[in-house]
């Protein structure tokens, strides 16, 4: 579950470079997007936690959910025991999407730049290609591509494997 709530936090770091007063503006950017993250993270679990209807049930293997989909079992069991309806949970699962799919966006940002930094420095291979500056966009489009195609081989074994997103979330946290 902490996967579910703290990632993205540690941009700020990679991206200091970037920031202007670097020395001032950099730990108060890493501090601050800690503490957000650690609160609506913190929050997020807890909500979660208290919204679980049937313990057994969640984890039972003759469900249809198997212990797979727990969040989101959590969510409708919560919102149909309430309202009737589902669509709440599924409005919600659509925020948590979202918020994946923007973490995910920020780590690919933050590995770009880590892969430019490095580049730049001739410390990887190809250096040349991937230290590349786009000319109209101004960003290591080559650099980006690379952690864009890198990301997505990793994750296809995701379609045919469910306990390899948990493997993946567990190493990334």
């Amino acid at each position: 579950m902490s996967q579910y709530s703290l990632f993205g936090y540690d941009a700020a770091a990679h991206l200091t470079e970037e920031t202007n007063g670097a020395d001032r503006n950099g730990p108060i950017a890493i501090l601050t997007s800690i503490g957000i993250i650690s609160v609506f993270g913190w929050a997020f679990i807890l909500a979660l936690t208290f919204s679980i209807q049937d313990f057994s049930y969640l984890y039972d293997t003759s469900n249809e959910t198997a212990g797979t989909f727990v969040p989101a079992q959590i969510l409708y069991d919560a919102f149909h025991g309430r309202y009737g309806s589902s669509t709440g949970a599924i409005v919600l699962l659509f925020v948590i999407w979202d918020s994946f799919f923007f973490g995910g966006l920020s780590c690919t940002t933050s590995a770009a730049r880590v892969v430019y930094a490095l580049s730049r420095d001739r410390g990887v291979p190809f250096s040349a290609v991937w230290r590349r500056i786009h000319p109209r966009h101004k960003v290591p489009a080559n650099a980006v591509w690379l952690c864009a195609a890198v990301c997505a081989l990793m994750g296809l074994p995701i379609l045919r494997i469910k306990v390899v997103f948990t493997a993946i979330s567990s190493v990334c946290t």
